[in-house]
């Protein structure tokens, strides 16, 4: 265990990444920013914490890619486990800190943060086994889409532009809940060379 978490770097990683998504989840709750008319249907404002998910991603997605390929394919320790392991402990530690924020003063965006890191992770988990390294961008190109074009008339946010959606939102929250799992699975599949 010790190996893996060392060979992870997820002692590094993980813990500064969740504390910038908290300290951005709580400094940005109530932060907007306005787009110009010509970008979505009628202009309009759009949460800046859009960006929280991004560090825990970027951080996910360096420590999943910092393997040693030789040694875990011949080991016996369940890699695949312990990975998996990872991803959803930051997840749900990720979903607990939007949940504290909101329980503090209610906001909605602070409760959707959770809900849009499931989203983002399990977005890179699924193209991370197509793209490698550079599914770590993903998560960053999704927020961007969601922003430009993840509205529409009367400022609603598209169905497909979940992290726009309102924090409890059940359709959102479903579609993040199988985004994240399909993510989880895709990467199981791929360490046992199943994809």
């Amino acid at each position: 265990m010790r190996l893996w978490v060392s060979a992870r770097r997820a002692h590094i990683y993980m813990p500064g990444s969740l504390a910038l998504f908290g300290l951005l989840v709580w400094a940005l709750r109530e932060e907007y920013a306005d787009l110009p008319s010509f970008l979505m249907g009628g202009g309009g404002s759009v949460p800046l914490l859009f960006i929280a998910p991004i560090p825990v991603c970027a951080a996910l997605a360096a420590a999943l890619d910092s393997r040693m390929e030789s040694a875990e394919s011949s080991g016996v320790r369940p890699i695949v486990s312990l990975d998996l392991g990872l991803i959803t402990l930051t997840v749900a530690l990720a979903a607990s800190i939007g949940i504290f924020v909101h329980s503090l003063d209610h906001s909605a965006t602070a409760l959707a943060a959770g809900r849009n890191t499931a989203f983002l992770v399990g977005l890179m988990l699924v193209a991370r086994v197509f793209t490698r390294e550079a599914a770590a961008m993903v998560p960053a190109a999704w927020v961007l889409l969601a922003a430009v074009i993840g509205y529409g008339d009367g400022h609603r946010p598209r169905v497909w532009a979940v992290i726009a959606r309102d924090g409890l939102d059940p359709p959102a929250f479903a579609i993040s809940v199988i985004t994240f799992c399909v993510g989880a699975a895709f990467t199981a599949a791929a360490r046992h060379g199943k994809l």
